[in-house]
């Protein structure tokens, strides 16, 4: 089953909301997957008459399954009432339970995708990725990703790294990315993604797009029966072009901030851009390129900060800078080098 095409911007009759709300009801029932639960809120966020209509068949819902309780407890009345009677309510509630569920079976069989794959960049690796759809992708190293397309949604799950997602617009197959505590979706659009959450220097989940709009909000493990109610509190953030944000650990998003197009992702030309990191960090950086990492032994030395853009393939430039720049010198050892104070 695919979930309803989610369209905030387009103007439905009430019947055609109505219709939407309820096929959105009826595919939330039976599914526990977190993209849906956002690909709802992000539905029910897009106008009060979403969430007035969900609402509606949700008491409808309720009001039905009232319905056959009354008539299953009616069924088990004394012997001394008919047989016949008896019997015709039992079948026609059992009936009519039967009949929701084989129309729940229809809605929410197993969706098969058309199209899956695993793709891993080892360190110091970049890669180019074509989609059988007509996106493509561009993986930094040590990344981790996975590609389901589905015929009416594409959806790509980044464990670890770095990518730049060019997605081809197709309105009736949204795009969705799925990073830690963040969910992007798109229908087409250039926008780049960072989640390495082994990394201290850079927590969350951050997101620029270059060109086109994206939606980010947070995953969420909350049953579906509170999700319409938390909308309002919760919305969607849009993200347009030369727009950045990040989203923390527990998916708070940062205040959106204007970013240079040019500057995004340069890991894509082997740079390394460093906004006051730790030089701990920066080293860190560096080993996911390939360098030998260096050895701090000083608290303090690693505790110092780093700004500027370097090349990732030329970490003996850095030393040489830091040496300069930072109250540190580089000694070379048999392990590698060694950055302590300049005593």
């Amino acid at each position: 089953m695919t979930a309803p095409a989610n369209n905030p911007t387009a103007a439905l009759p009430d019947s055609a909301i109505d219709d939407e709300a309820l096929e959105w009801f009826v595919h939330r029932m039976g599914s526990h997957a977190d993209s849906d639960d956002q690909a709802l809120l992000a539905w029910l966020a897009a106008s009060p008459a979403h969430r007035r209509a969900y609402a509606r068949w949700e008491e409808e819902w309720l009001a039905l399954d009232a319905i056959q309780t009354e008539a299953i407890a009616r069924s088990a009345q004394p012997a001394a009432q008919s047989s016949r009677r008896r019997t015709r309510r039992w079948v026609g509630a059992a009936l009519t339970c039967c009949g929701m569920f084989a129309a729940v079976a229809l809605w929410f069989r197993p969706e098969t995708p058309q199209y899956t794959h695993h793709y891993a960049t080892h360190i110091g690796e970049q890669v180019d990725i074509a989609l059988p759809d007509g996106s493509a992708i561009t993986l930094d190293a040590d990344t981790s990703l996975d590609v389901s397309l589905f015929a009416g949604r594409r959806r790509v799950t980044l464990p670890e790294g770095q990518a730049v997602f060019h997605v081809r617009a197709d309105a009736t197959r949204p795009f969705e990315v799925i990073a830690g505590p963040a969910r992007i979706t798109v229908l087409g659009t250039r926008f780049a993604v960072r989640h390495t959450p082994g990394s201290s220097a850079y927590p969350g989940v951050h997101i620029a797009v270059e060109s086109g709009h994206v939606q980010v909000a947070a995953t969420t493990s909350r049953s579906w029966r509170t999700l319409w109610r938390e909308v309002q509190s919760s919305p969607p953030v849009e993200l347009l072009q030369g727009q950045q944000l990040t989203l923390s650990t527990t998916g708070s998003p940062s205040p959106v901030m204007p970013v240079d197009a040019a500057s995004i992702a340069a890991w894509r030309r082997r740079q390394l851009s460093f906004d006051n990191i730790t030089l701990q960090d920066a080293l860190a950086e560096f080993a996911r390129y390939g360098s030998v990492n260096a050895q701090i032994r000083d608290h303090n030395v690693a505790s110092l900060r780093v700004t500027g853009t370097f090349d990732a393939d030329n970490p003996q430039a850095f030393y040489r800078l830091i040496a300069k720049v930072l109250p540190v010198r580089i000694q070379q050892t048999t392990k590698g080098p060694l950055i302590e104070a300049n005593s």
